[in-house]
């Protein structure tokens, strides 16, 4: 992700969207799911990452968004992506233990559908 996101980078970009990967019911992925091919990442994976991410972008890049929510009739995985400012929450909490303090945006704010 850290290659991507440094050729993301070099088109000038002013915002950026995170999203996890949703399993909904209806899908190949959900099959996948299912029969054990694809397993989706666990929230301690994805703070680290989101994280990392937020650290290595310049601060006059915006993150539009960090993470994502479905309807709970579609939701099949990952759990934890039912549960949005829990996970704003998370990546919020691993910026400023990596830093010794408040992250770069001083706490995240819900902004164009955080």
């Amino acid at each position: 992700y850290r290659v991507t996101l440094q050729r993301v980078l070099e088109h000038g970009v002013e915002g950026l969207k995170l999203h996890p990967l949703h399993v909904v019911r209806g899908t190949r992925l959900a099959n996948q799911w299912r029969h054990g091919e694809y397993r989706p990442l666990a929230l301690d994976d994805y703070v680290d990452i989101a994280a990392g991410l937020v650290e290595r972008t310049p601060s006059s890049v915006t993150f539009h968004r960090l993470t994502a929510t479905a309807s709970p009739q579609l939701l099949l995985a990952p759990g934890w992506c039912a549960r949005k400012w829990d996970v704003l929450n998370r990546i919020t909490a691993e910026l400023a233990a990596r830093r010794g303090g408040p992250s770069r945006t001083g706490g995240l704010r819900s902004h164009c559908g955080t």
